[in-house]
C-alpha cells in the first residue's frame, strides 16, 4: 500500500504528464493555417531548374515574377538556358494561383496544361514548387520564389 507521501508525489506527475501528453498532441494536429491568395503578392525572384526529357535535356530559368494577392500572377521576361538549346529570353509567362489555408496552394501556366504544386513559407516571402507529373509528363522541374518586394511598398 502506497503511503500518502508517495500518493502525493504521483499525482503532481501524473497531472504534469497529462497535461504536456495533450500539448503535445495538439501542437501535433495543429494545421498551420491563416494563408489566403493575399499572403502572396508584390515582386518575388523566379528560379527553376531541372530535367526535360527531350532534345532540352537539362534546364534552369530566372526571372522577376509579380502575384496579385488574388489569383493571377507573371513571370516577365524570363532567361532561360538548356543543355541542348543555348540561353535565351522567354516571352512572358503567366496565370492564376490558389492558396489554400494550409498554405499549399496550386499555380496553373497559363496557354498550357502545366500546374506547379507549391508550399508558402516565411510569411509568404518564399514559395517552393515543382511541376505536377500527371499534367507535363516529360519534365522534372522544380521552382524558388523569393520576395523582394510586397505590391504596397
Amino acid at each position: 500500500m502506497q503511503s500518502r507521501k508517495e500518493y502525493a508525489m504521483k499525482r503532481p506527475t501524473a497531472r504534469f504528464f497529462l497535461f504536456c501528453t495533450l500539448a503535445a498532441l495538439s501542437a501535433a494536429t495543429r494545421v498551420y493555417a491563416d494563408c489566403d491568395a493575399s499572403v502572396l503578392n508584390g515582386q518575388y525572384a523566379a528560379i527553376n531548374h531541372g530535367t526535360i526529357f527531350d532534345e532540352r535535356l537539362l534546364i534552369a530559368g530566372v526571372g522577376v515574377a509579380t502575384f496579385d494577392g488574388d489569383s493571377q500572377w507573371t513571370i516577365y521576361h524570363p532567361y532561360y538556358t538548356t543543355q541542348g538549346r543555348g540561353a535565351s529570353h522567354g516571352p512572358d509567362v503567366s496565370g492564376t494561383f490558389t492558396v489554400n489555408a494550409d498554405c499549399s496552394g496550386t499555380m496553373l501556366v497559363e496557354g498550357t496544361d502545366q500546374k506547379v504544386e507549391f508550399v508558402i513559407f516565411n510569411n509568404g516571402n518564399e514559395v517552393t514548387g515543382i511541376v505536377d507529373p500527371g499534367t507535363t509528363v516529360n519534365r522534372v522541374v522544380t521552382w524558388e520564389f523569393k520576395r523582394q518586394s510586397r505590391k504596397d511598398d
